[in-house]
């Protein structure tokens, strides 16, 4: 507890529990209990300039990880089994990375500078993306899955996988471009309050 912007450097912050299975918890959700338990006084403690911050085991960490409101100054990737964004709103300055080896919930709204990638089912077997409140605001989203995607969004471009069976259906506040959106097996539903231009669309 060093104070807001108390941890200032250049590299990587990697910010990582013990072992793959253990749980973590940023922005002290309510009723958290993670094992691993990143106050918003430990984010508000790293400084503006990092290059990255990494929270999670990247490839193989499969605890759940649990958002609450909290703001990051930097680039950030969170990685985990299942990755829920519970309450308020998630903030960044720059991008966001979300890898989840089966799901992401979205319940919460997430807003960033930069763009955001979510990647659900990073294991191969199954993972979708849903969205039960909150809007998700950034230039561009990227969005990866097996078993569907949920999205409600205030973005300038999508591009949206879902490579196994499952529908994507995007709700946009304003025009959208799909640069690239594309499903194995399921329907393609996009509603927007302007101009949609499907540049790609399979």
């Amino acid at each position: 507890d060093g104070g807001s912007g108390s941890v200032s450097g250049t590299g990587v912050v990697t910010l990582q529990p013990t072992a793959d299975g253990v749980s973590i918890d940023i922005g002290s959700p309510l009723l958290g209990g993670a094992t691993l338990d990143l106050r918003d006084q430990d984010i508000g403690a790293l400084a503006e300039g990092f290059a990255r911050i990494v929270i999670g085991i990247p490839g193989t960490g499969n605890g759940t990880v649990t958002v609450a409101s909290t703001l990051f100054r930097d680039k950030v990737e969170l990685y985990g089994g299942t990755i829920t964004l519970v309450e308020d709103t998630f903030a960044a300055q720059e991008t966001v990375q979300l890898s989840a080896r089966t799901d992401i919930v979205l319940g919460a709204a997430l807003t960033a500078v930069g763009n955001v990638t979510l990647n659900a089912g990073t294991a191969g077997v199954t993972g979708a993306i849903t969205r039960t409140a909150g809007l998700l605001t950034a230039p561009q989203v990227t969005a990866t899955a097996i078993t569907g995607i949920t999205l409600a969004t205030k973005t300038d471009t999508l591009v949206a996988h879902n490579t196994g069976a499952g529908s994507i259906a995007i709700t946009e506040t304003d025009a959208l471009n799909l640069a690239d959106v594309d499903t194995a097996n399921g329907s393609i539903t996009v509603t927007a309050g302007g101009k949609i231009t499907a540049t790609d669309v399979d």
